[in-house]
């Protein structure tokens, strides 16, 4: 898919990704050790992952909260309970 011209509209479950978010993905995953784990590459790899978050943080200028999911089910359901608890 290097087409430049072509015009994909089917995004519903992938997207393609910018070269530096690959070049991150990649050195995430040499680095997957258990991050809540207190040994010395679990807290790797916990600085790693509030790396990540800060960085995020950074480039949305947000100042909420950064939460990372395993998919679109489990963000909307997060976001819904955050949702419903801030009208209480």
């Amino acid at each position: 898919m290097t087409d430049s011209k072509r015009i994909y509209l089917d995004y519903a479950a992938t997207a393609p990704m910018l070269a530096e978010a690959k070049k991150a993905c990649i050195e995430g995953f040499d680095h997957w050790a258990n991050p809540s784990s207190p040994h010395g590459d679990g807290r790797a790899a916990q600085a790693m992952l509030e790396n990540t978050r800060r960085r995020f943080k950074d480039v949305l200028e947000w100042d909420g909260d950064v939460i990372f999911t395993s998919g679109a089910s489990e963000a909307i359901q997060i976001a819904l309970t955050k949702s419903k608890l801030a009208k209480q």
